[in-house]
């Protein structure tokens, strides 16, 4: 049988990974709307970009919750481990 042992250290850095793609799915999805042209198909770009930006943010909130999950469940790994390991040394 293997061993299971708690890292804080790599759930951090795993969760700041995570929070980092968050902010760019964020900063990716800031396009530029034309109010000046006036081509076909204007009306449903500019909904299309309306759409993918809430996608974006919805998406990137996610994920943002996902990290912040993911360090308190290995904080409450780190907790029990050393509560197990504080009675088994009695």
């Amino acid at each position: 049988m293997s061993d299971i042992k708690s890292d804080n250290g790599l759930a951090a850095s795993h969760a700041n990974s995570f929070s980092v793609a968050s902010s760019q799915i964020g900063a990716a999805s800031q396009a530029d709307k034309d109010a000046i042209s006036r081509l076909e198909g204007n009306s449903r770009a500019s909904e299309e970009i309306d759409h993918s930006r809430t996608a974006s943010a919805d998406i990137a909130g996610k994920i943002t919750s996902f990290s912040q999950l993911l360090q308190s469940v290995a904080e409450e790994f780190q907790a029990t481990d050393q509560g197990m390991a504080a009675d088994i040394e009695g």
